[in-house]
C-alpha cells in the first residue's frame, strides 16, 4: 500500500511479476496490489518467466480472474507475458512501479552441478560450493541492477526466497508481499 500511495499520481501502475511459473501464486499477488492500488485507474501486470515457460495456465488463471482484479482496482486491468530470464532486462527503463519475485529468486543464471548434493548448504564439495556462491553472487548483483534500470524512481522491488539456517531448518515466505504491500 506504501509503495501504492507513495505513487498514487499516476494513472497507470505497473507491476511485473518475476518468475510466474503457472500463475498460481502470481493470483495472490495480483489481487493483492489491485486492491492497494485502487486510486489508480489502470494497472498492468507483466508476466515474466524463462522463454520454455508454458503461459496458458497462467492465462488461464488471469483470464477467469479478470472481472474480479477489474472489480477490485475500479479500472481496468491489463495482463501481458514476457518469455525472459530475469537474468536479462525485462521491461523498458523507468516503467515499473512494483518488480517481485516471490520464489523463483534462487534459481541461477547458469546451471551450476553440485557432485553430491542437489542442495548448495549439504555439498560437501568446498570448491564446487565456492564456484556456485559465486554465481550466485554474481546473478543477484545484475538481478538487482536490471531492476535499479526498470523501476521507476520510487519504484519498490520485492524478493521473497525460502533459506536454510545454519543450524537447520527453514524460513518461510507466507504473506511476506501482503505484509509488504499493505505497510
Amino acid at each position: 500500500r506504501d509503495c501504492a500511495q507513495s505513487l498514487a499520481s499516476t494513472d497507470l501502475f505497473a507491476v511485473n511479476d518475476l518468475g510466474c511459473a503457472a500463475g498460481a501464486n502470481s493470483l495472490a499477488a495480483a489481487r493483492i496490489v489491485a486492491e492497494a492500488t485502487s486510486t489508480t485507474s489502470q494497472l498492468q501486470i507483466q508476466m515474466t518467466d524463462l522463454p520454455s515457460n508454458d503461459f496458458g495456465p497462467c492465462m488461464a488463471v488471469f483470464a477467469e480472474a479478470h472481472g474480479e482484479l477489474c472489480g477490485l482496482l475500479g479500472g481496468t486491468v491489463f495482463i501481458c507475458c514476457a518469455g525472459a530470464s530475469f537474468y536479462d532486462a525485462v521491461s523498458p527503463r523507468d516503467s515499473m512501479h512494483l518488480a517481485y519475485s516471490l520464489c523463483s529468486a534462487h534459481w541461477l543464471s547458469r546451471c551450476r552441478s553440485l557432485p553430491n548434493s542437489v542442495f548448495c548448504q549439504f555439498e560437501t564439495d568446498k570448491a564446487a560450493v565456492a564456484d556456485w556462491r559465486a554465481q550466485a553472487a554474481t546473478d543477484w548483483e545484475r538481478f538487482v541492477h536490471l531492476r535499479a534500470q526498470e523501476l521507476v524512481l520510487g519504484g519498490h522491488l520485492v524478493v521473497v526466497c525460502k533459506a536454510a539456517c545454519d543450524a537447520g531448518g527453514g524460513l518461510t515466505c507466507d504473506g511476506v508481499l501482503h505484509d509488504t504491500v499493505e505497510e
